[in-house]
């Protein structure tokens, strides 16, 4: 198993998305309206995304294409929103200003190509990657309002 860690800007990956495979060992679309907005809001406030891991293939041909180990859910936030599936901030991509668009587009997210990986390795790491455990309510709670989580830690 062999990584080449890549950065591209978000308008790469979109003219990319029709090359970018999704295994059956992906969950379907989960990410709510809203958690999808979260994402371009982080993007728009220059906040670093986790990276994203695809198995490169290059085929004879020349023709490139990857499937997706991680990051199923990022990329479709992403690609629905330069189609307009949703808007941010009351404006889908298309009603942005020039300056919001460029942002946008050329905001880069880390991309982790992997190749020289077989079947199993790739289940391997995909699950690994998934082995994140999400926050509590009480841990973002924490997060959000941390003067006031430090008061109650100090309560307690």
């Amino acid at each position: 198993m062999k990584f080449m860690v890549k950065e591209w800007e978000l308008i790469e990956l979109y003219k990319r998305r029709n090359r970018i495979n999704f295994p059956v060992y992906q969950r379907g679309l989960v990410w709510s309206e809203e958690k999808r907005r979260l994402l371009v809001d982080s993007i728009f406030r220059g906040i670093d995304i986790p990276k994203l891991y695809l198995q490169y293939f290059k085929h004879d041909d020349g023709y490139e294409e990857w499937d997706c180990i991680d990051g199923h859910q990022r990329i479709q936030a992403i690609v629905g929103f330069f189609d307009g599936e949703f808007e941010y901030q009351g404006d889908t991509f298309e009603d942005l200003g020039d300056e919001h668009k460029e942002i946008f587009e050329h905001y880069k997210l880390t991309i982790a190509e992997v190749t020289e990986i077989d079947e199993e390795e790739v289940r391997l790491l995909f699950q690994r990657l998934q082995l994140g455990v999400p926050l509590n309510a009480g841990e973002r709670l924490n997060s959000i309002l941390s003067n006031m989580g430090k008061f109650v830690t100090e309560m307690t």
